[in-house]
């Protein structure tokens, strides 16, 4: 069916829109819609290569470990209790100092009774020097002393293992950190 010349704009517009109704819903999916698809397709295929990843990464990072499943649930129990034991200890240090730093900038401090009671109860007579900060910070990466497992850096610092990398006494072990 040959279309008659439009004569006007509305004409041309309602033709278009008839002439897309008459054509076969494939034809008009086809034409229309092909982009949207690929992109869909682009979207589910990102989808699966992120969850496959996920799942090696698991998978790889238990099959590398040198710990038992049973000893990483436990290192992984023993850092979490140490980071909270350690922000705890270091509030209540920072606010003992900076109370005995004020106090001998204005020869008094005004505390409530909780906090004069920790004044009392930890003295503090300064802050730890840079090497022993540079020796319990940084990122770690599983060792061992003589057989015996050292969890963090600053396990390693308290048992007083000198040295960052493999030696004799040390045997480094890398894995993926959880």
């Amino acid at each position: 069916m040959a279309p008659k010349a439009a004569t006007n704009r509305s004409e041309l517009h309602i033709y278009n829109i008839v002439h897309s109704l008459t054509h076969s819903a494939k034809e008009w999916g086809d034409r229309r819609y092909l982009p949207h698809r690929k992109w869909g397709l682009f979207g589910w295929l990102l989808i699966g290569v992120i969850a496959v990843l996920v799942f090696l990464t698991k998978c790889l990072k238990h099959c590398c470990s040198p710990l038992s499943y049973l000893q990483e649930g436990y290192w992984s129990q023993y850092r979490s209790s140490e980071a909270k034991l350690f922000a705890r200890t270091a509030e209540v240090h920072s606010k003992i100092l900076a109370a005995n730093n004020v106090k001998q900038f204005f020869g008094f401090v005004a505390l409530n009774k909780e906090e004069k009671e920790l004044v009392e109860e930890f003295p503090v007579e300064g802050v730890q020097p840079s090497p022993q900060w540079n020796a319990i910070t940084g990122v770690y990466i599983y060792r061992e002393n003589k057989g015996f497992p050292l969890y963090s850096r600053l396990h390693k610092w308290a048992k007083g293992v000198e040295g960052n990398g493999p030696g004799p006494d040390g045997q480094e072990m890398v894995f993926l950190a959880t």
